[in-house]
């Protein structure tokens, strides 16, 4: 079997040469573009070269009941399929997953989307898929903590990925882990190209609220708090909630006694010009 490997990188390779082989590689970029030599269900490997990282700070999680991770950013679902395997093992735990796929089409023609949907087949029972921009979707939840880990892999621009952060980062649990993709990513692109500033630049905002687990590749981070927190900010969310339609039933009633009021002047002195007749 090494053998063969080695020879796969010798050899002037396409996908016909070896059938059961994807080989892809990007010659003009080699920054992060890794060959994918045998799995058939994905087109490149970004993942697999953080597995060892990952399951360092999230065996933690392994197989414990009623997790809820999220996932920005899914592609053909290499990571997610790898979290299902490997730590949403357990039959209540569950895992939400963002991403437009917008009928994208690989280096092989195939709809991503479709990929995706085949590689994790066998679990859809046990992932909410939602089809949208994380922009949109993010802003859709309340501003509650549910999750126990995020994984920020979106679209890799700096403004993109510091709205990721800030708008999932209330949805993470105290205690919870966030770990954003491609920190080092193409270090020779402008800042605003890539998400390094976006990260150092949340780091430094939300100082106080997270310690900074890891960076190398990928950043780890773990949001500071207890449960307790949780039920915090959960009571506090509810009450401006409350307090916001107490205003605006009061502001409803105001509305009405007003015109209530209006009215009856109206009509006494439609009353008064009809006696003087």
């Amino acid at each position: 079997m090494n053998i063969l490997v080695s020879l796969l990188f010798i050899l002037p390779l396409t996908s016909s040469t070896y059938p059961h082989y994807k080989i892809i590689c990007d010659s003009k970029n080699t920054d992060y573009d890794y060959c994918t030599t045998k799995d058939e269900g994905f087109t490149k490997d970004w993942f697999s070269i953080n597995i060892p990282n990952w399951k360092k700070h999230l065996d933690q999680f392994a197989n414990k009941t009623d997790l809820h991770f999220l996932e920005i950013g899914t592609h053909e679902g290499r990571s997610a399929l790898w979290l299902l395997e490997n730590v949403l093992t357990h039959p209540t735990s569950r895992l939400t997953c963002i991403d437009p796929w917008n009928d994208i089409k690989n280096y092989y023609g195939i709809n991503v989307f479709t990929r995706f949907s085949n590689n994790v087949k066998n679990y859809v029972d046990k992932i909410n898929i939602v089809k949208d921009y994380s922009s949109n979707a993010l802003r859709k939840y309340d501003a509650v903590p549910i999750f126990d880990f995020i994984y920020v892999d979106g679209c890799h621009t700096a403004p993109c990925a510091i709205e990721d952060m800030v708008l999932s980062f209330p949805l993470l649990k105290p205690g919870g882990l966030m770990i954003i993709d491609d920190y080092e990513w193409r270090a020779k692109e402008a800042e605003h190209k890539r998400p390094q500033l976006a990260v150092d630049t949340f780091i430094e905002i939300y100082t106080e609220k997270i310690n900074v687990v890891h960076k190398g590749l990928q950043v780890i981070i773990e949001k500071i708090g207890n449960s307790n927190d949780s039920l915090y900010y959960m009571g506090q969310y509810n009450v401006l909630k409350t307090d916001m339609n107490n205003q605006r039933n009061n502001t409803q009633k105001v509305n009405v006694n007003s015109s209530k009021t209006e009215r009856k002047r109206k009509g006494e002195n439609r009353r008064r010009k009809d006696g003087r007749r």
